[in-house]
């Protein structure tokens, strides 16, 4: 795996989160790529208190919050914000279905 591959898929899984778009995360999920980015930011210091003020705060108030607004309004890595947001939009679907 080369900088240029994990480049190729960040700026991939960017253009549809970005847009707004919800990328199939199925599809993600199993790239290896996305695997490192999640573990990479899991590993993140402020990761739990950035994930827990993102649910709590930001998207009652603002459901369609784009990964690049995020990484903006909290000076957070894109990376970041595309994990919690993909994370929690996971959660919001198992919950409405429970």
């Amino acid at each position: 795996m080369t900088w240029t591959d994990l480049s190729f898929c960040l700026i991939k899984i960017c253009k549809l989160r970005i847009s707004g778009e919800h990328m199939n995360l199925e599809d993600y999920s199993k790239d290896q790529l996305w695997q490192l980015l999640v573990e990479t930011v899991h590993a993140a210091v402020m990761y739990p208190t950035h994930k827990a003020y993102i649910r709590d705060s930001v998207l009652p108030v603002q459901k369609d919050i784009t990964a690049t607004e995020l990484s903006e309004r909290l000076g957070m890595p894109i990376g970041e914000a595309l994990v919690i947001l993909e994370e929690l939009t996971r959660l919001n679907r198992v919950d409405r279905h429970v």
